[in-house]
């Protein structure tokens, strides 16, 4: 993973390893850490930042993501659970999404919820999403790895 991508690259320190080690251990290309859905989503998210992406690839899925308003950005943000792209065409619940996310050069998505102090929050503040170039199927160890991320007190950075 590089050093992220222009003033988007504001994740530092443990939580840069953490995405880093979420990205080797799944076998997956990149990573984009987003906080928030936007105007569209529920109270509490509707600011929307990129505030980590490992390489433009990983940039240009967050985008796709927010400017369709869906995907599994916004299934782990609204739903506190890891969401995937489906690896079978036909029971893909987002195929403009995946048309779009191939285009530039995504062919598998998972994104994990982050949850900042699962007390007071009744959502997700962000997710960190992973990538790859290939069709992939993440073992369950590292979807547990995954879902660990919604359980680590990740915070965003301080604005």
């Amino acid at each position: 993973m590089s050093d992220g991508v222009g003033p988007e690259a504001e994740v530092d320190g443990i939580e840069r390893r953490w995405v880093k080690a979420c990205t080797v251990w799944c076998e997956m290309d990149g990573a984009a850490v987003v906080i928030g859905l936007g105007a569209g989503g529920p109270a509490g998210t509707r600011g929307r930042q990129v505030v980590f992406a490992s390489d433009s690839i990983a940039a240009a899925m967050a985008d796709v993501q927010f400017v369709l308003g869906f995907g599994p950005h916004h299934t782990a943000v609204t739903t506190c659970s890891v969401s995937s792209t489906a690896h079978d065409a036909e029971l893909d619940p987002w195929p403009v999404l995946t048309t779009e996310l191939s285009a530039v050069g995504v062919r598998s998505v998972y994104a994990a919820p982050m949850v900042g102090d699962a007390t007071r929050q009744r959502c997700a503040l962000g997710s960190v999403q992973l990538y790859s170039a290939r069709a992939v199927v993440v073992v369950p160890r590292a979807r547990a790895l995954l879902s660990l991320t919604a359980h680590t007190g990740f915070q965003p950075p301080d604005r």
